[in-house]
């Protein structure tokens, strides 16, 4: 058979987590299928007289260049809702005014006793009552010693009752859900379903000081019972 340059594949796909996209992927894709077989050997044989398959496993690895908790969650294999409000540590970079001028911080009802200053370089602390005072409530700064016109590090914990959160931790369960990745070549796709998928192992999320940050997921499927025999894994896909 002749090559057919229409058929070789290149780029990424789309990834599909319970029917909702996954993010942008970057770098590679990488599906693996794996039959296991034992092989039997009798008597004085010199090698493998029968080979028997017991079992299918696959895994799916791909790495997302974007963040968003929702991705993110499906990604964790989180099944508890995303909630709002959470708490947020700011530091931010803050002009004094005149000595007894309320000065506005970015944001309102700072957590009571969190807030911390600093020279701008960090190399001074500053206490509060003898070179500042805060109004929690207003989110305002007012100098006793802080000099005008000077830029000091205001480092302050406030709630943002609008945030996106997700909480983990003394849940047992699995969360299993249906993936799909399709890959467009010249008009058509190449697809591969997962009837059920869950999270593998872990996520590594790491935030690089020179490039975007890229998170690992992987996932491994879990035999749907509920299928016919034969198709209880997953399927490889052509569109004609």
């Amino acid at each position: 058979m002749g090559i057919e340059p229409t058929r070789m594949l290149l780029g990424l796909g789309d990834l599909y987590l319970n029917n909702t996209r996954v993010g942008n992927l970057k770098g590679d894709v990488v599906f693996t299928a794996t039959k296991e077989i034992v092989n039997g050997e009798a008597g004085d044989s010199k090698g493998i007289v029968k080979r028997v398959p017991v079992g299918d496993s696959c895994v799916l690895t791909a790495s997302i260049c974007d963040f968003k908790l929702s991705q993110l969650k499906d990604a964790l294999g989180i099944q508890e809702a995303i909630a709002t409000a959470a708490t947020i540590r700011r530091n931010d970079l803050v002009t004094m005014g005149a000595s007894a001028s309320p000065v506005n911080l970015p944001k309102t009802g700072i957590t009571a006793a969190t807030e911390k200053v600093y020279s701008a370089d960090y190399s001074t602390i500053y206490a509060s009552g003898t070179d500042y005072t805060t109004n929690p409530v207003a989110g305002t700064i007012t100098p006793v010693t802080l000099v005008s016109g000077t830029q000091y590090r205001v480092i302050y914990d406030y709630v943002d009752a609008s945030a996106s959160v997700f909480k983990v931790g003394g849940s047992d369960a699995l969360v299993e859900v249906p993936l799909k990745f399709m890959h467009k070549r010249n008009g058509k796709y190449v697809g591969i379903t997962i009837h059920k998928a869950s999270m593998t192992n872990e996520v590594a999320l790491p935030f690089h000081e020179k490039d975007f940050t890229v998170y690992n997921v992987s996932f491994t499927g879990v035999l749907d019972t509920t299928r016919a025999s034969g198709d209880q894994l997953y399927q490889v896909i052509e569109e004609n």
